[in-house]
């Protein structure tokens, strides 16, 4: 740490914020100011020819800014002020880091990013595991779900654990062997998101074990005894999920909710039908403002009072959002604020100077099957974050990868 801090061309406290972003959101402030701080102390100028790269259409900061710039332009047709002021400054990490990254020039140590996010995961797994022993010792009964992940959206905290868990698998694939201290970190990492039990989480990381585990196989053993091992995996991957969704827990229950529609409670708020509801509700109010949705602080106070003229008063009472992201985002600002939101991934998935573009591609993936069943960019768990690791991996030139 010392030698980094003695860097004047690095700001050490970039790598400190890749380190709070899975522990705890409420740290994140402290984490914007010591970076904040550090690059007035190390007196880093402003490159004003900069902005010229900020105008490329396949610059993921573009249509980053232009997204919070819509937000703003929203506050020209709302009427409810007061959240709409609250929503502009919670979202202003979407313009400012961008910008950051754009003006402020500097060396970023990408090996030290990923090295301290993943320590950050760790450090997590730690607090939260221990807390959840503790409790065990007390009740005999462990921390799970949403107690698991107290400081933390267990859906937000699955993701980061996935996006470390897809880093190390990409490292090893890429030096072609794997270490024990990989293999625990990667079992740590899977027991962290399995005790989530964030539904989507859970998911997405099966999805990306998956693939890239056939993508290692293919590599290795050659097209025909791949095809036949597919095979032989699908065969047992069926097995397996219908022995899981046999069980009751939250995937057998979400099953059971998606086939009997007709029985759904709509005074619920259990996850599955409580979206189905959120997103029938969110559709209907598309179709009436398509253009420029409702503006900027009116979004939730459509959706809940249309909630409540449909009956579906548990999640119309706990005053949800759209729990879409993109659903979200058209409501409030319209058809092209959830354009620059699908540009931000379809640039970033095309991404020419990414450290690595399978990693990047992974990464983009991952954070969009999560935008489907969370408004992942209207709390600061995941405003944050996004902002900085979409800055991160669409700065970064070099291929490298952690040592750890």
């Amino acid at each position: 740490m010392e030698r980094l801090l003695a860097k004047k061309d690095e700001i050490f406290s970039i790598y400190l914020f890749a380190l709070l972003i899975p522990v705890n959101p409420k740290w994140y402030g402290m984490g914007l100011a010591l970076i904040a701080i550090e690059s007035l102390i190390k007196r880093k100028h402003i490159h004003l020819k900069s902005w010229r790269t900020m105008f490329h259409a396949n610059n993921p900061n573009l249509w980053l800014i232009l997204f919070y710039l819509l937000h703003i332009f929203g506050l020209l047709y709302s009427e409810n002020m007061s959240f709409a002021w609250m929503d502009i400054g919670m979202k202003i990490p979407l313009l400012l880091i961008p910008i950051y990254f754009l003006l402020f020039k500097f060396k970023l140590n990408q090996n030290q990013v990923w090295i301290f996010f993943i320590y950050g995961c760790l450090l997590s797994l730690i607090l939260y595991g221990s807390m959840s022993i503790i409790q065990f010792i007390k009740t005999q009964e462990l921390n799970i779900g949403v107690a698991f992940s107290f400081w933390m959206h267990r859906g937000y905290y699955a993701t980061y654990l996935v996006i470390a868990f897809t880093l190390i698998s990409i490292k090893i694939l890429y030096n072609n062997k794997v270490t024990p201290a990989q293999t625990l970190v990667l079992l740590a990492l899977i027991v962290g998101v399995y005790f989530t039990e964030a539904k989507l989480g859970v998911m997405t990381l099966a999805i990306v074990a998956v693939s890239l585990g056939l993508y290692a196989l293919k590599q290795k053993i050659g097209l025909l005894k791949f095809s036949f091992s597919l095979l032989l995996f699908a065969l047992l991957s069926t097995l397996i999920v219908s022995l899981v969704l046999k069980g009751n827990n939250r995937f057998s229950g979400a099953v059971y909710h998606l086939q009997n529609q007709e029985k759904r409670d709509n005074t619920s708020i259990e996850s599955t039908t409580a979206r189905i509801l959120l997103w029938e509700t969110s559709i209907e109010l598309i179709k009436e403002k398509p253009i420029f949705g409702f503006g900027t602080g009116d979004i939730k106070d459509v959706l809940r009072a249309r909630n409540y003229e449909k009956g579906y008063t548990g999640v119309a009472d706990a005053d949800y959002n759209a729990h879409n992201q993109f659903l979200n985002s058209w409501i409030a600002i319209g058809v092209l604020g959830t354009l620059c939101l699908l540009l931000v991934f379809l640039t970033l998935f095309n991404q020419p100077n990414s450290a690595h573009l399978l990693f990047t591609r992974y990464t983009t993936i991952i954070f969009f099957f999560m935008f489907l069943t969370e408004s992942f960019l209207e709390v600061q768990s995941g405003i944050l974050p996004f902002a900085f690791l979409v800055s991160i991996l669409s700065t970064i030139k070099k291929p490298h990868y952690p040592s750890f």
